[in-house]
């Protein structure tokens, strides 16, 4: 159980949850925390002006969640959206969309 649990928990609040959907109050508890600090994540960036969105993503059959900061209309804003990103302590990577 506790390999099991440390696995899912490599993988995102949604495959902890999905390994332990019908475990301990306790799991449930920390699965609504990431979901809680994801939100509050997205609503400060947009507080100060980055639009900022949770997008999930299927990986092996199972829903992680990101918080992912965007779109930008061209690659100078998405580099000045990375810097205040990074100035905040957020890890970053810069993708293209086309």
């Amino acid at each position: 159980m506790t390999t099991r649990l440390l696995e899912a928990a490599t993988i995102g609040y949604g495959g902890f949850e999905q390994a332990h959907r019908g475990c301990t109050p306790a799991a449930r508890l920390a699965t609504q925390r990431y979901v809680t600090e994801a939100r509050k994540l997205v609503a400060d960036l947009e507080a100060d002006g980055m639009p900022a969105y949770i997008a999930p993503l299927s990986k092996s059959g199972k829903t992680l969640h990101r918080v992912r900061a965007g779109p930008v209309p061209d690659r100078a804003a998405a580099d000045k959206l990375a810097a205040r990103l990074k100035a905040r302590g957020l890890p970053v990577a810069v993708v293209s969309g086309g």
